[in-house]
């Protein structure tokens, strides 16, 4: 992984890497991929590939009428004359997505890795690394993932794989982690090429936290302004033991541990393409005194559904109440269950009178004493706790339905717990 500033050569490095894989091994595949295809094809295909091989021989590769390398913009391939093919597709166009997912890759190339917030993306693709093709030397080019980035926050997937050398879903050490390897690049160092006025206009209007990411290329912590730091969730996760890989099995044990259980609701108004999620989680309150999250099961859908998760989520994991807010018409959660012929579920209804910020303090208190304990990874109720900050815009930022059900869950296993100080149920109590 090279990260660093903006401009700072990055992705021209990594692009010149694969050409001369390509020309040293012939008939090799590589595969280049970005968040979005229209960003991948204006900035690598069209633009990066292109500055780079009129580099090379002064761009004899290019020139003639039958050229060595040609370009085939509607394809979004590059071809060699040894049959060396370089192939791109965006991780949004699913049609092209899928069909490259089903071939095999002698190198990956992955492009500003800062705007992939899944990791499910990253492991697919190291699957389809295949057995090395020989290069020019008769000897076979060795299998590389190859990977770019303005570098996001610590707590972002990869991070934590090329700086604590760990999986990211499951948090264990690599058993090589010497195949993780980083180089750092600053912008600074690149000036020769880009000139100082790139620099002023770059940095001009920047905060000095943007400066710090896109100019000099640090790993930042958490916005400071997060209700809820990564480290505080981190130190207190509790993964899976080794050998079980039965998750179902490893909950119900965890379940047999708590005194009481609930699942916390947040529900959408609406049903569409731009709708919010149901936000739907299972916490509970074991004999610890501590707090446990069970599951995220948030998901878009219809009123029915949700009703369905609720009561499946409900039974599965023999909860005593179901939490739901009551604003803006929440009230259709108890009708529906009723109406589907879902009855005995005892269900509290809470309404809300302040905002996000203020209703999620009390429980962010509750993370930084380390009371929380998630069991497993939740990455996006967990990307909505760390992006919720106290000048949170949710016009800008969307609903964090997520991290809703999971205040209203906790908030009411809080209650319930009285030996929690006097001062935290009295504040707990106003958020409500």
């Amino acid at each position: 992984m090279l990260d660093g500033g903006a401009g700072s050569g990055k992705s021209f490095v990594i692009v010149f890497a694969l050409v001369m894989r390509a020309l040293m091994a012939p008939n090799s595949v590589h595969g280049c991929f970005r968040e979005t295809a229209v960003s991948l094809k204006n900035s690598l295909f069209n633009d990066t590939f292109k500055s780079v091989l009129r580099c090379i021989e002064g761009g004899e590769l290019l020139k003639g009428k039958n050229p060595y390398v040609q370009f085939k913009s509607q394809d979004m391939e590059i071809h060699f004359g040894n049959g060396s093919r370089i192939l791109f597709a965006g991780l949004d166009d699913d049609e092209r997505r899928e069909r490259l997912l089903g071939m095999r890759f002698d190198s990956v190339f992955l492009n500003e890795i800062s705007s992939i917030k899944s990791y499910s993306s990253v492991s697919l693709l190291l699957s389809r690394l295949r057995a090395p093709v020989l290069g020019g030397n008769g000897k076979p080019i060795r299998l590389k993932m190859l990977l770019d980035c303005n570098p996001p926050t610590r707590s972002h997937w990869s991070y934590k794989m090329f700086f604590k050398k760990v999986q990211p879903q499951s948090n264990k050490p690599f058993r090589n982690p010497d195949d993780y390897v980083n180089l750092s690049m600053n912008t600074q160092d690149n000036l020769a090429v880009l000139g100082t006025e790139y620099m002023d206009t770059m940095t001009d209007g920047m905060t000095e936290r943007e400066a710090r990411r896109m100019v000099s290329g640090e790993w930042l912590s958490d916005d400071e302004n997060a209700l809820f730091k990564i480290d505080d969730i981190e130190s207190s996760r509790i993964n899976l033991p080794e050998g079980v890989t039965d998750r179902a099995i490893a909950m119900q044990e965890w379940r047999s541990k708590m005194k009481r259980m609930v699942v916390g609701v947040d529900p959408a108004m609406t049903n569409t393409v731009r709708s919010d999620e149901h936000g739907i989680v299972v916490a509970g309150i074991g004999e610890d005194d501590e707090l446990y999250v069970f599951a995220d099961l948030s998901r878009k859908g219809s009123p029915q559904l949700c009703a369905d998760i609720v009561e499946r989520a409900f039974h599965d994991f023999k909860a005593d109440c179901v939490v739901y807010e009551t604003n803006q018409g929440g009230d259709w959660v108890e009708q529906i269950l009723k109406g589907s012929g879902i009855t005995g579920l005892p269900l509290k209804g809470v309404r809300a009178f302040v905002g996000k910020q203020l209703r999620a303090e009390p429980i962010s208190a509750l993370y930084e004493r380390h009371k929380v304990h998630h069991l497993g990874y939740f990455k996006e109720m967990e990307d909505q706790l760390e992006s919720l900050t106290l000048d949170y815009n949710r016009t800008k930022q969307g609903s964090p339905d997520r991290l809703d059900a999971l205040v209203f869950a906790l908030t009411e296993l809080a209650l319930s717990h009285q030996t929690k100080p006097r001062k935290m149920i009295q504040t707990v109590n106003a958020a409500f």
